[in-house]
């Protein structure tokens, strides 16, 4: 008997029985490996999990100290100069303040507070000499408190002085106070380290605020008299700090901070301390006799073990681990840090790992099976539809193109590369200007080096003050806003033909007749600029309503011959344009700055867009990097209609011919009828040259200095 032939099956359904049948052995294998290793692995993770836990708050403690140091050593820098010198402020008799005290009071006030502003985990500076006189600097909710003493001159009397939030003094008193900076941890600790090191205190009680803390202290010399600066950390700081970084490793973790013979420094976040003055009252004890109980519960297992050391320990009815790690303040000066983790959130993460794995896998699947039976059924788009988008891509039709669903792999596999294709030559078009991808495209050429020699207008903007916005704002917030800008300026620019060169930072660069050629490139570069800015104008009212800042800026406009082309690596191109045109248009847009204008051209922009625009005649400069001067220009708007044109031009005539005084009497009345700041410009320049005539050879050409 024959035997009976089987039916084959369907693509569709055989892709669908492969990828679920792959994907569930998979899935199956990994849930069937996991479940016979869960005890050995649940402890791995935990080890894992405690150690990286570990690690991440030593890195933290580390960047709640760090400025400690960094002030400390800035301030060792500012001791050897002589900025921090006490001479002037401990010269004077006890009971009696001079003028020159209080000036140099406001001196070092001025200087040290706002270190302790911006840093909020050090509560106070020390400043102080080997002759016994020293200074603290201590903030306060309302400002700053000085303290000066000089034994050795006022004997126990202290000079106080209260600062407003500045640092400037506002009152001061004298105290009689037992106090010789000399008798202090922090400064006896200097006699056993070499001068310029580090180094830190035990856990001590500070004279002034009677809170527990260490102290960073460093000495050095200036003028051959030994100098120390001191900064102090208070324990109830370290111990906030150690609570806020237990909440980032879970829900119930704590952090213990103790000294190496189990000391307390940093306390849990227990509910033992409802108040500072019971946390006060624990801070130094040795952890087996605090009030939290998971703190006397850590002990038996840590004070015989060897560091780092990873262990778990019973507190009441949970079970808790424990990542041990020694922190090195200093040379023999270090800290252990405990990070406790219940079980049961450790658990809690294992247990959240593994509903990712099965959600994975279960999403794995679903995906499979989307993917097989679309794949099953992806063969009815016809080869026309692959050669009609062809052909439009080939008329440089970039535009998004309806989806191809072919019925075969290698149709699939074409209408996949096809789309990757346009989408390529789409983002190309957003980094090259399209002109450029057009003449590649039509031509069938590869970019090459090379350029030629043409005649182009070319445009530099930036944005006045820049840097400062930046600084105002966050990251996230300044790219939204400079993205609004962009697009403001960028639409302008495109819509008079640009080719958009290159942005750089807050700047752009654009230029006109390349690569398709413009006989009148300055005028649309001109009539674009002129866009740009009243685009600008309408925009910054916008931010400004809602108070964002505005973004002033400054438009630099050059014409002349300059290589255009592709500019480059052989494996990387820019087409763009070089040329002392380029750096001229560059130095133009930096000049605004100097003379109070927006928009600035030299003489060939003028020449050829005179009759569409309404300039002013500015000066005759050399640019830096150029020997031949050339006459710039102020391009001015519908908002400088009254813009002294006429008078000005005839007040800089007056000044080329050495005639300062008549050119002054022109541009006093100027500058204060029309708050004009290229007139105040001038102006200063008469009266300084009326007063110091220039040389013989003075040509009335300004050379900027700088770029």
């Amino acid at each position: 008997m024959p035997l009976r032939r089987r039916k084959p099956g369907t693509i569709r359904w055989s892709l669908l029985r492969s990828f679920v049948a792959l994907v569930l052995f998979v899935s199956l294998t990994v849930l069937v490996f996991m479940s016979l290793r869960a005890s050995r692995t649940e402890r791995a993770l935990s080890e894992n999990l405690i150690a990286a836990g570990t690690r991440q708050a030593v890195h933290a403690l580390d960047s709640f100290i760090d400025p400690a140091r960094e002030m400390t050593r800035i301030g060792l820098r500012w001791m050897r100069s002589g900025r921090l010198s006490l001479n002037a402020l401990v010269d004077g008799e006890a009971g009696q303040v001079t003028t020159a005290q209080l000036a140099r009071a406001r001196e070092l006030g001025t200087l040290l507070l706002p270190l302790l502003q911006v840093e909020e985990e050090l509560s106070s500076t020390h400043i102080a000499d080997a002759r016994g006189a020293a200074l603290m600097v201590l903030e306060t909710p309302t400002g700053g408190r000085i303290r000066v003493s000089n034994p050795q001159r006022w004997g126990r009397q202290t000079l106080w002085l209260t600062t407003n939030a500045d640092g400037e003094p506002q009152d001061h008193e004298w105290q009689t106070l037992a106090y010789d900076v000399r008798q202090r941890p922090w400064y006896r600790l200097l006699d056993a380290i070499p001068e310029g090191d580090l180094g830190w205190t035990d856990p001590y009680l500070f004279f002034t605020t009677g809170e527990l803390g260490i102290t960073a202290s460093s000495a050095g010399r200036h003028d051959g008299l030994r100098y120390a600066i001191a900064l102090d950390v208070k324990l109830t700081d370290i111990t906030h700090f150690a609570r806020r970084i237990s909440d980032d490793l879970s829900q119930r973790a704590e952090i213990i901070v103790a000294t190496p013979d189990w000391r307390a420094v940093a306390l849990p976040d227990d509910p033992a301390y409802t108040s500072a003055e019971s946390a006060r009252a624990d801070l130094l004890k040795p952890l087996g006799a605090l009030a939290a109980p998971v703190a006397r519960g850590l002990m038996p297992g840590a004070a015989d073990r060897e560091l780092p050391a990873t262990f778990s320990f019973e507190s009441g009815r949970d079970t808790w681990w424990a990542g041990l790690n020694r922190y090195a303040l200093g040379p023999h000066h270090d800290l252990v840090m405990a990070v406790l983790v219940p079980n049961g959130d450790l658990l809690q993460e294992i247990t959240r790992q593994r509903r990712i794995l099965l959600a994975a896998t279960a999403l794995a699947l679903l995906a499979a099976l989307v993917y097989a039976l679309l794949l099953a059924r992806s063969y009815s788009k016809p080869l026309e539809a692959l050669a009609a988008q062809s052909n439009r891509i080939r008329q440089l039709d970039f535009s998004e193109h309806a989806e191809i669903k072919a019925q075969l792999v290698e149709f699939q596999t074409l209408a996949r590369a096809q789309s990757q294709s346009l989408r390529a030559l789409q983002s190309f078009g957003k980094y090259v200007p399209l002109d450029v991808v057009h003449e590649l495209v039509k031509t069938d050429q590869v970019a090459r080096i090379g350029g030629r020699l043409e005649r182009v207008t070319i445009l530099f903007t930036d944005i006045a003050g820049f840097t400062s916005i930046a600084e105002s704002m966050a990251p996230e917030a300044l790219a939204e806003h400079l993205a609004d800008y962009f697009d403001c300026v960028l639409q302008e620019l495109q819509r008079n033909d640009a080719t958009v060169d290159k942005l750089i930072g807050d700047a752009v660069m654009a230029f006109w007749g390349a690569p398709r050629p413009m006989a009148d490139h300055a005028q649309r570069a001109v009539a674009a600029t002129a866009a740009a800015r009243r685009a600008l104008t309408a925009a910054n009212q916008r931010w400004r309503e809602a108070g964002k800042p505005e973004l002033p800026t400054r438009f630099g406009l050059a014409s002349g011959e300059v290589i255009v082309g592709n500019m480059g690596a052989p494996d990387r191109l820019a087409y763009t344009v070089v040329g002392d045109t380029v750096n001229l248009a560059s130095r133009l847009e930096g000049l605004n700055k100097t003379y109070g204008t927006q928009v600035m051209a030299e003489q060939s922009v003028v020449d050829a867009a005179a009759s569409a625009s309404r300039w002013r005649r500015l000066d005759r400069v050399a640019v830096v990097g150029r020997s031949e001067p050339t006459w710039v220009y102020e391009l001015l708007d519908d908002d400088r209609a009254d813009a002294p044109v006429e008078r000005y031009e005839a007040a800089w005539d007056l000044y080329a011919r050495r005639e300062f005084r008549q050119a002054a009497d022109i541009l006093e009345t100027l500058a204060k009828r029309h708050a004009d700041a290229p007139s105040r410009r001038l102006l200063a320049l008469c009266r300084r040259f009326e007063a110091d005539p220039p040389a013989p050879d003075w040509d009335a050409v300004t050379r900027p200095s700088s770029k």
